[in-house]
């Protein structure tokens, strides 16, 4: 299960980050988009691909390139509007993807239709998103002092 998210940050982001987002612990597994923060001064806006630990992904049951169309109706459009654009990340179902190509552009009766081609970002392995999490679980670990009763020395 993939998700985008924002994270907002004055330090560093990267892939291979574990973040706890709804409950849930997620990897940063593609970072698609840094801007500065517009509702937090001083901040980044980092909006990243992430993938739910342990979560399962029907990846697979999908083609991985595949075209789709936008119809837009030009008769509501009452201000200008932002249309799909090549490098687009969108979320859909549980999957990420990325519009690749904008295959043709026509009008019909008071619609612009725009066939689009896309790209399926392909989840992390289990193995790969696992030794993520085990990397971070021992980067928090800490030595403590102390005696053990095994301690044969005592």
């Amino acid at each position: 299960m993939q998700e985008i998210i924002t994270l907002y940050r004055k330090k560093a982001a990267f892939t291979g980050e574990v973040l706890e987002h709804k409950g849930k612990q997620f990897v940063v597994t593609h970072i698609f988009n840094i801007e500065k923060s517009v509702d937090y001064p001083d901040y980044l806006a980092i909006d990243a691909v992430c993938q739910e630990v342990g979560a399962a992904s029907d990846y697979e049951e999908y083609e991985p390139v595949f075209t789709f169309e936008e119809r837009y109706d030009l008769s509501k459009v009452a201000e200008p509007r932002l249309f799909e654009r090549v490098g687009e990340v969108y979320w859909d179902e549980g999957l990420c993807g990325m519009i690749t190509n904008i295959l043709d552009v026509k009008y019909d009766t008071g619609y612009l239709i725009v066939e689009l081609e896309s790209k399926l970002i392909e989840p992390w392995s289990n193995e790969q998103i696992q030794r993520f999490v085990k990397y971070n679980r021992v980067g928090k670990l800490s030595v403590i002092e102390g005696k053990s009763d095994s301690n044969p020395q005592e």
